[in-house]
């Protein structure tokens, strides 16, 4: 007898099939833990992100997870968007239009920038056209950064989980221009992922000597890895609830939690053989 293929009917937050109605979340827990999320970030955005209690509160959320639903507001608050609006001289409702009247002169409307998506693979659902004004709206405020893929990586990750793409240009803005996050991590010399490459590759060698050696024993350097992994933080990775997890680490608390996600993946492959 042949057998019989089973079709996914939905799909879940992360992107897996849910093949039965026993794979969905528990949306009872998954609510439970959105409205203490919310009750922490009102708190966090009446008394500041700083404070060591409220760290604790936002980590320990994160590690109990069903918080999806409400990612992006949690994105929101973490990467306090607020104080950089307030901080930056930036009209963004003036710069987007400005940006479709030269695409309007140009003849591309978002129509033809739609239907060539389309044309290009259905699975990409609008997504490209919202993702490239935004690169070129950030562009336009920081000029002396290079344009890297990682971008549009980090980009589309914000654009997955924050309904406001007003909110998604102010976060990346945020991300790219904070020293608490990726600033020069993208300029022409990438000089700030070199010296993580080199604080990286002494972290691996004490936490890690066995895999360290063995990876020095075949010349791969960390940054041949781990460039990829932070200018795209993580997002290259297909474990995409870890993924969302290191990402909620890294708004919460910074750059550092690159180095904590990187030494985790690597913890994993430890148990391999090195011969």
């Amino acid at each position: 007898m042949a057998a019989t293929r089973t079709h996914a009917q939905l799909f879940n937050s992360h992107g897996f099939a849910v093949m039965s109605a026993a794979e969905e979340y528990n949306m009872s827990y998954e609510d439970s833990v959105c409205e203490t999320f919310k009750e922490v970030l009102a708190e966090c955005e009446s008394c500041g992100m700083r404070k060591p209690p409220i760290l604790l509160k936002c980590r320990q959320l994160i590690k109990v997870g069903g918080h999806n639903s409400m990612r992006g507001d949690i994105w929101r608050v973490f990467l306090g968007i607020s104080e950089t609006k307030t901080r930056t001289n930036f009209d963004y409702k003036g710069n987007v239009a400005e940006l479709g009247e030269r695409l309007n002169k140009c003849g591309l409307t978002e129509s033809t920038c739609d239907a060539n998506i389309r044309r290009i693979s259905a699975l990409l659902d609008g997504q490209y056209l919202p993702l490239s004004e935004e690169d070129i709206k950030w562009l336009r405020n920081a000029r002396q950064i290079m344009l890297d893929i990682g971008m549009a990586y980090i980009a589309a990750l914000l654009l997955m989980h924050m309904t406001n793409e007003e909110d998604v240009f102010w976060s990346i803005l945020t991300i790219f221009d904070s020293e608490k996050y990726l600033a020069r991590f993208y300029d022409r010399k990438l000089s700030r992922m070199q010296t993580c490459g080199g604080i990286f590759s002494l972290l691996l060698k004490d936490r890690q000597t066995k895999l360290a050696q063995h990876l020095d024993s075949l010349s791969i350097h960390p940054l041949m890895y781990i460039t990829s992994w932070f200018m795209c933080l993580f997002t290259t990775l297909p474990c995409w609830d870890t993924v969302l997890t290191i990402c909620d680490l890294i708004f919460l608390e910074g750059y550092q939690r690159l180095f904590c996600g990187a030494l985790a993946i690597l913890e994993v492959c430890s148990g391999m053989s090195y011969t």
